[in-house]
């Protein structure tokens, strides 16, 4: 594949500093399942399989992580509510679970408890799973959807029930996806965001079954969709939200619903952002976690099981790289490689080998550890730096143990500004334009990505 290819594929994922554990690199939470892909490639999942949706050829339930069956090679995982996603290095996706509404994209309704090829898609940089639907972003820009679509949140122009994937109209130049209860959103290259299905947003309630873009907001960075709100991230790092409120997870102090962007209060600084079922997450430019909306099980992570209409910080987390809320719990990955849970443990969703709700993040247990498939362990990575990030003026650092060695800048639309080999420890560089951008580190036969936002 070649290197700007395999670049797009990566461009909507975000990726971990290394660490010199072999734990993981990327997390996502479904309903009530966890996953996470680990150095290696192979994904572990953990929590709910009712309907399979682990992985691992079996139903039921697991409070440790197990391996996905026949999975190697992925770069992206997504959970829906009871159906999973994963995106390999081949462009293609593949699918496990519930399927009555054809949510798995293989043509069937079929239930799978192990992962099948999505039909007739190819050249895939991302993924995202709803309740009942899934959405493939592709390399072009285009966004592709299959399953339910009662509300038109497969965004085709009608709301009829798709088994295999059709094509998003009226879009292009989408750069990240993300999908909610019964609507999708799509951030695009030129920061506004756009959405269809039930979704509240431009001053009325109901649903559309094509893209519309939400006039008031611009220069936005990352989106996440939860059950029928959504966040969206501003390049001047605060959150703003809209859509349905009953429990706070708007962040602006009230409970009443919005139907056109709010902001979210109290919080600044953010480099990331992601949205449970009723709750939201953040992290900050210092690392930490911070958390607002329902939080009777206690996934808001703050030591108690009080709802917050506001932001508070999560407890014992610093040093974290990225989030994923589910149905009343959340996940956390630190720079280290090791995930950290809180909240609804029935199903063994915090994957610490118990099934005791936890008001306060622990760690996942075992992860990464136990592989059943004879795949090796990569060898241990040594630490490659990007900061600040955010910067705020455009100027970084690349720091590593090592010679750096090739560097290529790549921008929002897959354009490599900037290619070179450094054969020192450390590199500085300039941007001038805002917005997101991904640096790939090459050295010998290894690649690592980073993500980086250079703000106004």
């Amino acid at each position: 594949m070649k290197n700007k290819q395999r670049i797009l594929l990566l461009l909507s994922i975000i990726l971990t500093g290394s660490s010199h554990y072999c734990f993981a690199q990327i997390i996502a939470a479904g309903s009530s399942q966890s996953l996470a892909v680990c150095k290696t490639s192979i994904v572990q999942a953990w929590g709910n399989d009712s309907f399979g949706q682990l992985g691992d050829g079996t139903t039921g339930s697991s409070i440790k992580p197990v391996q996905v069956s026949q999975l190697t090679g992925v770069i992206a995982v997504a959970g829906g509510d009871i159906h999973s996603l994963a995106l390999r290095n081949d462009s293609t996706v593949w699918t496990w679970g519930w399927n009555d509404y054809g949510q798995l994209g293989d043509g069937t309704t079929t239930i799978s408890e192990i992962p099948v090829k999505v039909s007739s898609l190819t050249g895939i940089s991302a993924v995202a799973g709803g309740s009942w639907h899934s959405l493939a972003l592709k390399s072009d820009g285009t966004v592709w959807g299959w399953g339910d679509n009662g509300f038109g949140q497969l965004g085709n122009g009608n709301n009829t029930t798709s088994h295999v994937p059709v094509k998003a109209i009226n879009l292009s130049g989408i750069i990240a996806i993300s999908s909610g209860n019964y609507h999708s959103v799509a951030l695009k290259n030129d920061s506004t965001v756009w959405v269809w299905g039930y979704a509240l947003a431009n001053g009325q309630p109901g649903y559309t079954n094509s893209p519309g873009k939400i006039s008031s907001l611009t220069g936005i960075v990352a989106i996440a969709a939860g059950n029928t709100y959504t966040l969206a991230l501003k390049s001047d790092g605060t959150v703003w939200a809209w859509g349905s409120n009953n429990e706070g997870e708007l962040g602006n102090g009230s409970t009443a619903k919005s139907y056109i962007p709010v902001k979210v209060s109290n919080l600044k600084g953010v480099r990331s952002i992601a949205a449970g079922i009723y709750h939201s997450l953040a992290i900050r430019s210092d690392s930490t976690v911070w958390a607002w909306g329902y939080n009777a099980n206690g996934a808001l992570g703050n030591g108690t099981t009080t709802d917050s209409h506001i932001p508070v910080k999560m407890n014992l987390l610093t040093s974290i790289t990225a989030v994923s809320g589910g149905y009343n719990y959340s996940l956390a990955l630190k720079k280290d490689g090791s995930v950290w849970a809180c909240g609804a443990n029935s199903f063994g969703e915090l994957g610490d080998g118990t099934r005791i709700e936890e008001h306060s993040p622990v760690q996942v247990k075992d992860l990464c550890k136990a592989v059943t498939t004879g795949i090796e362990s990569t060898p241990q990575q040594k630490d490659i730096a990007v900061y600040p990030n955010p910067t705020h003026d455009g100027q970084f650092n690349i720091s590593s143990p090592d010679n750096i060695g090739e560097i290529k800048i790549i921008n929002q639309p897959g354009q490599v500004i900037y290619r070179a080999k450094q054969n020192k420890n450390n590199f500085a560089y300039h941007i001038e334009v805002p917005g997101i951008y991904y640096i790939a580190i090459t050295n010998g036969e290894k690649t690592t990505m980073k993500k980086l936002i250079v703000l106004k």
